[in-house]
Formats: structure tokens, C-alpha cells, sequence
């Protein structure tokens, strides 16, 4: 299938929603993915599928379902919903199509901001965490009173 801005566009899933239709199609007009970012946009398009299925569901079911003593509790799928969503957000951001960097993976110690640049204001400087005192070590207590 092929656009006049992307002619070279990947095919989309053949079992897309017409929505998540429309987002691929879109993301695949106005930017030029890798093999491996096709893989992410694959999967971003399903977490939109099912956090959308899900929300169906909820709305024509309610929010609250009977657990199997008939006591009320909050529905599955509302969970479902929440982590699909939560998927789809990351997805869509590892991606980098709305122009936000991917957070870095946290390293180091916890409170500190590690990175490359001197400038960020992120940046802590070390001074404000405070140093790891080492542990004394472990010693064996040995019991009397009794033979072994």
C-alpha cells in the first residue's frame, strides 16, 4: 500500500482496528521506521487495540463485576485497560514519533541523574547524596549452656 508521502510504506497488520489502521497509517506517512521499529509499531498498534477492546467492554459491562460468592469487585479488564494504555504510551514514545527522547536506563546510584551533559538541570551534584557508610561485618554468636 503505498502513499504519495511514503511510497515505501510496510504493510499494516491485517487484523488492526480501523483506528489503530489510521495511526499506522499516519506514523507511516510522516516518518521512515527500521525493521525493528515496524516490530514496536506493530505492537503499539495492538496495545491501542486491545486498551480500546477492553474499554468497550468495561463500558457495556460497568466497572464492577460479582466475583464468583456475588460480592462486588473491580473488573478485570480494568486492569487490562490501564497496562495496554501504559504499553501503547511507552511504545509510542520509544518510537520517538512525537519528538520526546526515551528516558535513559537508571544506573548508579538511586537520587542521582547520570548524564552526558554538565549543564542539565536535572543534574544533582554529588554532594547532595549522602555517602554509603560499609556495614560492619557479621559476626558469629555462639551459644553456651549446652554441649554441640
Amino acid at each position: 500500500m503505498a502513499s504519495k508521502k511514503n511510497p515505501d510504506r510496510p504493510t499494516p497488520p491485517a487484523n488492526l482496528s480501523p483506528r489503530a489502521l489510521q495511526l499506522w497509517r499516519d506514523l507511516t506517512d510522516e516518518y521512515e521506521f527500521a525493521p525493528a521499529d515496524i516490530a514496536l509499531l506493530r505492537e503499539c498498534c495492538a496495545a491501542l487495540d486491545r486498551a480500546d477492546e477492553a474499554a468497550a467492554i468495561l463500558r457495556r459491562d460497568g466497572l464492577v463485576a460479582p466475583d464468583r460468592y456475588g460480592s462486588p469487585k473491580v473488573h478485570p479488564l480494568c486492569d487490562i485497560e490501564a497496562r495496554s494504555r501504559a504499553l501503547f504510551a511507552r511504545l509510542l514514545a520509544q518510537l520517538r514519533v512525537n519528538g520526546a527522547p526515551v528516558a535513559a536506563a537508571r544506573r548508579g546510584r538511586p537520587g542521582f541523574t547520570q548524564t552526558p551533559d554538565k549543564g542539565d538541570p536535572r543534574r544533582r551534584p554529588t554532594e547532595s547524596v549522602p555517602p554509603v557508610l560499609p556495614l560492619p561485618p557479621r559476626q558469629r554468636v555462639r551459644l553456651t549452656g549446652g554441649p554441640r
